[in-house]
């Protein structure tokens, strides 16, 4: 039986609107939404840690791998994926550890790699490619609200502090792919799920080695790492108009047939 042009391009539209996906490109940041992993990313952080009520948390970073793809070549050819953090305040200091509020991330990809470990600086340059806020959000660990939950600051070396938080997506080149509302969350601490983030973070931390040292005018005393998990989703725009043009040549076709 012979397969008209009408049901073939609406297959098509059918195909491309239910998410087929491939690899994407934003700002030179590759990553396939197919992923088994997607969206998980890894890196490698410097912090000024926090002690006290009212002290901020803030550090640099860079990503070093994306949806368990390690190679740098691969998932930003050409650039690198940086990111700076503040704004983290101190709200309580408990035998649970720390407690925070506020606080912000963000992620830039630069075509002009740069990234130096001991300089803030070069986390801070390029393209804006996300902006998140930190949510508030009921920790069952403390029984506290904030938006990032960790150990106390080491104090001694050998020491190590672990740490969470979720995240909102708020702008950047690729805002639309990452404003998911993966995490359902606690909000105002009744015991319901009230509101969603975008991301999840862990992060673990310990003393510098060879002590603090200064970059642009911040002491920073600890290393670490972030674990990210999210979702994106792939061509959040484009593929729904893909599928109404295919839609349309269908009808097109069925017109001129007609004609």
């Amino acid at each position: 039986m012979k397969t008209s042009m009408k049901s073939l391009a609406l297959g098509i539209a059918l195909a491309a609107a239910s998410g087929s996906a491939a690899a994407v490109n934003v700002g030179g940041v590759v990553w396939d939404p197919d992923s088994f992993f997607d969206f998980t990313a890894t890196d490698t952080m410097i912090e000024r840690g926090a002690t006290a009520v009212g002290d901020e948390l803030d550090g640099y970073a860079k990503i070093l791998s994306i949806n368990g793809e390690t190679n740098q070549a691969v998932f930003c050819p050409g650039c690198e994926v940086t990111y700076v953090f503040g704004g983290y305040e101190v709200t309580n200091v408990g035998a649970g550890g720390l407690t925070f509020k506020d606080g912000f991330i963000n992620v830039y990809v630069d075509n002009a790699p740069n990234f130096n470990i001991s300089s803030q600086p070069s986390a801070a340059n390029g393209v804006l490619f996300l902006s998140l806020v930190g949510a508030m959000h009921l920790d069952l660990g403390t029984g506290l609200l904030g938006t990032l939950h960790s150990d106390p600051t080491p104090i001694t070396a050998g020491v190590e502090g672990d740490g969470r938080g979720f995240l909102d997506v708020t702008g950047g080149l690729a805002a639309s792919y990452f404003d998911t509302d993966k995490f359902a969350i606690d909000s105002d601490g009744d015991g319901v799920n009230d509101t969603f983030a975008d991301f999840l973070f862990t992060s673990s931390f310990q003393l510098l080695p060879n002590g603090p040292f200064v970059s642009n005018g911040v002491t920073y005393n600890l290393f670490g790492s972030n674990d990210i998990q999210g979702n994106s989703v792939p061509e959040p725009s484009s593929l729904a108009l893909l599928g109404l043009g295919l839609a349309g040549l269908g009808m097109s076709f069925r017109r001129r047939k007609g004609a």
